[in-house]
């Protein structure tokens, strides 16, 4: 179908960073080796040994797991935005704040008038946006911040000509940063409806905050995307204040910029390490064939494999393309929880009692190849004890997905999904 296809290619077509790839590779490189340098007070909180599943997340992260941190599970988005709300109040130097989306609304007019009143006290605040994500930002609330002392800045792919059709590459990352002390990462963008905690437009979601020397990684890679997106270079606190909890955690940013495809190693190794069990809750099931290949083998090897997904859709077409992958992994004994009272937006997994991550990226294509993407992975019993207590209470809201179930929706719902499977490696 060349006539249509070829257009639909001009938009979607490419996977690959090109030149922009190197010119970001080395954004990222230059920071990577500026949080080396500037960690000789962090250098007891790095992990010197690590175990044989921790160093291939390390190998894939391009960097080590930090001991010393303390961490907090935000569950809904009161509590994530009263968590992100206080750590701007108590700023006494710089904001870093990196969102997909962010809309006008109440909560984006909050988030806009505290940021102000920081700047006009004398904090630095760097804000980027995907351009892609805000399409719909009012540009009113943009210049307002850039004109009132504030830096709010757009991550957009280059202007070239061969890029001009591009809506690929978009920065995915939900990530904040307070004067290196304070981060906060998971699926939360800005807007009203992250906020919403019961009825038909119910949202669920998860964020996490965590203090400690991990924060230098969050803001490592915040410098780099700032640096490659505006050619500028920031000043900000490299200092450690030092262990203040006992958790250890690793940042994984994951991107088309990589030599890898470690969006993709991420999920294998979470799947293929686990010995007893992995749980993944993800807003989005539209996997690869290896990611689907690896959820069927863990079941052959006896591993308990959860999904958790929502039963109501935001994007139908993805939507749709995920229920021409559900039987296939149900009949090999993965099991598919399907939650009902709202939107379940949340990205997190579990490895056996070893590992929990939390972060933005969803199970699809798009964000395993196409996106940039941030991960916390904590390596710490109690940590994961908490997130199963969370993925449990879910579940328990949840019904058990049956192939049988889609038989009353007859062959409209089997040629549906089947035709927007065949959108999946841009969904």
């Amino acid at each position: 179908m060349p006539l249509f296809a070829f257009p639909l290619y001009l938009f979607l077509g490419r996977n690959k960073f090109r030149g922009h790839k190197k010119s970001i590779r080395r954004k990222i490189d230059a920071h990577r080796r500026k949080l080396q340098e500037n960690k000789n007070q962090a250098t007891s909180n790095k992990i010197a040994a690590a175990s044989e599943e921790e160093k291939v997340f390390e190998t894939l992260a391009e960097s080590q797991f930090f001991s010393g941190n303390q961490t907090r599970i935000l569950k809904d988005g009161k509590a994530a935005f009263g968590a992100l709300f206080d750590s701007i109040r108590g700023a006494q130097d710089y904001i870093l704040l990196q969102f997909y989306i962010v809309r006008n609304d109440r909560i984006g007019k909050e988030l806009k008038d505290l940021l102000l009143e920081k700047a006009k006290a004398g904090v630095r605040v760097y804000f980027m946006y995907d351009a892609w994500g805000c399409t719909f930002l009012s540009k009113s609330y943009i210049s307002e911040l850039n004109q009132k002392g504030c830096q709010m800045r757009p991550f957009e792919i280059k202007h070239k000509l061969r890029n001009f059709f591009q809506v690929n590459f978009r920065n995915h990352r939900k990530l904040v940063v307070v004067d290196g002390r304070i981060g906060l990462v998971g699926g939360l963008n800005i807007g009203d409806e992250y906020c919403v905690s019961q009825g038909k437009r119910y949202w669920r979601d998860t964020q996490l905050e965590v203090t400690g020397p991990v924060v230098h990684s969050l803001q490592a890679s915040f410098l780099a995307d700032w640096s490659w997106a505006t050619d500028t270079t920031l000043k900000v606190n490299w200092t450690s204040n030092g262990e203040v909890g006992d958790k250890r955690i690793l940042g994984l940013f994951t991107g088309p910029a990589d030599s890898r495809e470690n969006g993709s190693f991420l999920f294998l190794q979470a799947i293929l390490s686990a010995k007893k069990r992995i749980w993944i809750s993800s807003p989005y099931f539209v996997p690869d064939d290896a990611i689907m290949k690896a959820l069927e083998l863990a079941s052959i090897r006896g591993v308990e494999v959860i999904l958790l997904l929502p039963k109501i859709a935001d994007h139908y077409l993805t939507w749709l393309a995920s229920f021409a992958y559900m039987p296939e992994v149900v009949g090999y004994g993965v099991k598919i929880y399907r939650f009902f009272p709202g939107f379940l937006h949340q990205k997190a997994f579990l490895i056996d009692d070893e590992f929990a991550a939390i972060g933005s990226a969803n199970l699809d294509i798009r964000s395993i190849r196409l996106n940039f993407e941030v991960t916390l992975l904590v390596s710490d019993r109690r940590f994961v004890s908490e997130v199963a207590s969370i993925l449990e209470a879910d579940m328990k809201q949840s019904e058990l997905f049956n192939p049988k179930d889609q038989s009353r929706f007859g062959t409209p719902l089997k040629i549906a999904s089947k035709f927007a499977r065949l959108f999946a490696p841009i969904l």
